[in-house]
C-alpha cells in the first residue's frame, strides 16, 4: 500500500471515530433531554394545581389564592333584613319554668329610703332558657364477699357485663 491510501485509510479511521464519538454524544444528549422535559412537565402540573383542582388545603396558596366566584344572583329592590310589617317569631314565655328568682327591692333607688315595708304593686317577669352543664354520676358497685358453710370456701357473684374493669366508662360515655 502507498502512503496516500495509508494517509487516507488513517483519515477515515479518525474519521470514523470521532463520528462514533458525535453520535454517542448526541445520543446521551437526547436522552437529557428527555428526561428535562418530562421534569418541567411534572413542574408545570405541580404549579397548576390549586386546592380548586387538588387535595391541597386552601391555607397552601398564600397569597397567590384563585379569585372568588362572581355571583350570578341579581341585586334585589328591597333592603336586607327583615321588612316593614313583618312580625318575626320570637321566644315565647313557658307558664311553668324550673326555677324562679325573685329580685326584691330593698331601698330606693334615688333616696335609698327602706321598701321592705310597702306591698309590691307589680311584678314584671324575664326568663332565660338554657341547656343545664351536664354532670358526671358515678355508681359503685359493691360485690359481697360470704362463706359459705357447706362449700367451706368464700364466695361472690361475678359482676355484670358493664362493669369489666375497676373504672370503666358507662354506656352513656362510650356511645
Amino acid at each position: 500500500m502507498s502512503t496516500t491510501t495509508e494517509s487516507f485509510l488513517n483519515i477515515i479511521a479518525r474519521l470514523e471515530a470521532t463520528l462514533g464519538e458525535r453520535d454517542a454524544s448526541i445520543a446521551q444528549l437526547q436522552s437529557k433531554i428527555h428526561s428535562l422535559e418530562a421534569k418541567v412537565a411534572d413542574l408545570l402540573d405541580e404549579l397548576n394545581k390549586n386546592s380548586r383542582n387538588s387535595s391541597k388545603p386552601p391555607s397552601s396558596e398564600g397569597l397567590s389564592k384563585p379569585p372568588a366566584p362572581i355571583s350570578l344572583r341579581a341585586k334585589g329592590s328591597k333592603p336586607c333584613g327583615g321588612q316593614p310589617g313583618h312580625k318575626g317569631p320570637t321566644l315565647e314565655q313557658t307558664p311553668h319554668p324550673h326555677y324562679v328568682i325573685r329580685h326584691h327591692l330593698h331601698t330606693g333607688p334615688d333616696c335609698g329610703d327602706n321598701l321592705e315595708i310597702p306591698e309590691v304593686l307589680d311584678l314584671s317577669a324575664r326568663q332565660v332558657i338554657d341547656i343545664p352543664i351536664p354532670k358526671i354520676e358515678v355508681t359503685e358497685h359493691q360485690m359481697e364477699y360470704k362463706h359459705c358453710h357447706r362449700c367451706q370456701t368464700t364466695v361472690s357473684r361475678a359482676f355484670s357485663e358493664t362493669v369489666r374493669a375497676p373504672v370503666p366508662y358507662g354506656p352513656n360515655i362510650c356511645s
